[in-house]
């Protein structure tokens, strides 16, 4: 089996899959067309497809890169996470950070556009705890909450975030319900086949 990991940021999955005996490569995406034709039975793009422009000419050579039979594997950020964490101020998705934005219903649009069928789909569990820390810590006097994150001594540093945790979710009581709401995981993710 051979697979293309397409990523914007190196990391040791590559290692990792090379320990398991399966042959991968990394090359930019552009270097692959047309000399590698129907090479890949699988395709990961995690946190890369939102980076991308020119979507057709993507999918239209993803598809000429993928085997028949093949999957490609996507990971983008779950759509409802950033929209809510916007409402409170908190942007993090704009260009050119993230040029698109992907939910379920894009990802079937996609089937009718390509030789794709969605084999599964699933969003991130809701990490309760993280999402209360992230808006607490980046929508409620950040400057405060990184004065107390400089603090030396790590019992006080302790004790210093859990009171201002406690005091920052008092008044903020319904928006922190609101970031624990299910399906406000950071990422969803999708398998899709070609047919």
């Amino acid at each position: 089996s051979m697979i293309l990991n397409i990523k914007v940021r190196p990391n040791s999955g590559r290692q990792e899959i090379k320990k398991n005996g399966i042959e991968n490569v990394k090359i930019n995406f552009d270097e692959l067309i047309p000399k590698e034709n129907k090479s890949f039975d699988l395709i990961c793009m995690f946190q890369v497809l939102e980076h991308m422009g020119n979507l057709k000419k993507v999918f239209s050579e993803l598809l000429i890169l993928l085997k028949p039979g093949g999957h490609i594997l996507i990971a983008v950020p779950n759509n409802k996470h950033r929209e809510l964490f916007e409402k409170f101020g908190f942007i993090e998705d704009t260009p050119p950070t993230h040029i698109s934005r992907w939910d379920k219903v894009s990802f079937e649009f996609l089937e009718s556009l390509y030789e794709l069928k969605i084999v599964d789909y699933k969003i991130e569990s809701t990490d309760k705890v993280k999402n209360i820390k992230k808006f607490i810590e980046t929508c409620y006097n950040q400057q405060l909450f990184r004065k107390i994150n400089n603090t030396k001594i790590s019992i006080i540093r302790k004790i210093l975030k859990l009171g201002f945790y406690i005091v920052a979710s008092l008044p903020n009581f319904m928006k922190i319900y609101q970031v624990t709401r299910k399906n406000l995981g950071v990422s969803q993710w999708v398998s899709l086949k070609k047919i």
